[in-house]
């Protein structure tokens, strides 16, 4: 559990703390920011724990699912803001949708002795809101309240059934908690809902629920062109865009730039948007010091960030601290246990730091929680990749595929084929990769990693040092991959080779 930094500090040594810490990530030293993230057990309070579970949507329409769930979430925010509070995280939560889970198991699951759960039924311009409070070891209902309002007064609506929760939970708000909990970041219902939606398709991570969602985020700005929340989502949809190699570049990020710096001037305390401008400085502009600060920025915000806790944690892994690396690890798994992100990006700290150990068993714990998630099998896939078992790898990524892996899984699938001796499959994804990037976009870095697997340096090169002049993503794992490549991978080559170092140390990785 990780309270928050206000949970810690009076308002006078917080404000020393930070000015401490925003100095050592200005000094790149993100050893010294480790402690203040984690907390000591000793420091820690003794809090409530509770899951929100999504609104059953019990109306006639089932377009309404977004409505249920974007309800259940802002609840779920809102308790979040509470010191004394400690709140499964939304994806975690979110992860028993549709499934007949019994109570008790969720409670384990989550380690929440309480469960909020509810239904929605919306007919014309009314809703009404059944919600529940149970304690989930023996199912007993602590507390319950049914809502009969009509839409326009949906923010009012929202506010009673917090407070009403936070009663039953038998919490106390002190200062300006009752503020923060009830604070809104439109008053226009229009806007609100448009808004609803985008989150709802932006949560799907496929390319065109990320579309989708820069639509409603769009729409909802033109309601209301002070929605800070509506920018954050534009700026993390673009920036999914790029790195998942939907988009190039171009036409992605100073989008997703230009969003975050709006949502930032509207509200300087939205800790996504500068996870979003984390991310594109680390991944595309390689500044690896300023990246640095905006992370710490997002955390000191919001120290329960578990998705930036697992991109942060690349840092220390980059310079060779893994220990750290680790604790942050730790710290985003134990916040948000079943986000298949959050798995995945640890995962994937397990690999790059060579812990390929833990980096297998975090692959079969992912695809425990959820059979049906390529990133699992794409994580096994690559494991066995770096391990020499190169026919294990093609049916992990075959599997990854299968389940919607994007162009950089078929990259790797092909280059699996091809160090197996599958060498007709391996041409003819690469024949497909080449075709699909003149139709639309693919990321250069796949066709490099795939000829150089095959043993085409020469092509390779042409290839790395063409996703160098995109800024593909993906660059920042090259060197690792390099290092990590199994014997009798040619990946290995790339190592000797005077371009592709040159490349690599423009790059100035920590």
């Amino acid at each position: 559990m990780l309270p928050t930094i206000a949970g810690f500090f009076s308002t006078a040594s917080r404000h020393k703390v930070l000015l401490h810490h925003r100095a050592a990530a200005q000094r790149g030293d993100a050893s010294e920011l480790i402690p203040i993230i984690a907390g000591s057990k000793s420091d820690r309070p003794k809090v409530q724990t509770v899951a929100v579970l999504p609104f059953i949507n019990m109306g006639a329409n089932q377009d309404d699912e977004y409505f249920c769930d974007g309800l259940a979430e802002d609840l779920l925010n809102a308790l979040a803001k509470i010191d004394s509070l400690k709140v499964a995280a939304r994806r975690s939560a979110f992860s028993f949708k549709g499934k007949n889970t019994i109570l008790s198991d969720i409670g384990k699951t989550l380690a929440v002795n309480n469960v909020v759960e509810g239904s929605i039924r919306r007919s014309g311009d009314r809703v009404r809101i059944s919600v529940r409070l149970i304690n989930p070891a023996d199912g007993y209902q602590l507390w319950a309240e049914r809502y009969d309002r009509e839409m326009r007064d949906i923010f009012a609506l929202q506010d009673d059934i917090t407070l009403a929760v936070v009663e039953a939970l038998k919490v106390t708000l002190f200062g300006d908690e009752k503020a923060a909990v009830l604070r809104r970041h439109t008053d226009d219902a229009e806007a609100y809902e448009l808004y609803l939606k985008g989150r709802f398709h932006s949560y799907k991570y496929t390319a065109e629920g990320w579309k989708l969602a820069i639509e409603f985020f769009g729409k909802a700005i033109e309601k209301q062109p002070d929605y800070a929340l509506a920018y954050a989502g534009i700026a993390a949809a673009r920036g999914c865009q790029w790195f998942f190699g939907m988009l190039p570049a171009e036409q992605t990020v100073s989008q997703s730039m230009a969003a975050s710096g709006h949502a930032l001037e509207i509200d300087a305390r939205l800790a996504d948007a500068y996870l979003s401008r984390a991310l594109i400085t680390f991944l595309y502009e390689w500044n690896w010091q300023l990246a640095e600060q905006e992370f710490t920025q997002c955390l000191t915000l919001d120290a329960n960030n578990a998705e930036a806790l697992s991109y942060y944690a690349m840092f220390p892994v980059f310079a060779g601290r893994i220990d750290d690396a680790m604790t942050l690890n730790r710290q985003a798994l134990e916040l948000d246990p079943l986000a298949p992100l959050i798995n995945m990006n640890c995962g994937w700290n397990y690999f790059a730091a060579g812990m390929l150990g833990e980096a297998s068993a975090q692959a079969a714990k992912m695809m425990e929680n959820d059979p049906s998630f390529y990133g699992a099998h794409w994580l096994q896939g690559a494991i066995h990749l770096s391990s020499g078992e190169f026919h294990e790898a093609v049916e992990q990524l075959k599997t990854a595929v299968s389940l919607g892996g994007h162009y950089i899984v078929f990259a790797d699938l092909a280059s699996a084929c091809g160090l197996a001796g599958q060498n007709d499959t391996a041409a003819e994804i690469l024949d497909g990769l080449r075709e699909a990037r003149r139709q639309s976009y693919v990321p250069a870095i796949c066709l490099g990693r795939v000829y150089s697997r095959l043993g085409d340096t020469g092509q390779a090169i042409e290839w790395i040092e063409s996703a160098f002049a995109e800024r593909n993503g993906e660059m920042v794992f090259l060197s690792g991959e390099i290092a990590g490549a199994a014997d009798g991978d040619p990946l290995r080559r790339l190592a000797h080779e005077p371009r592709v170092t040159a490349l690599l140390e423009k790059m100035k990785l920590p």
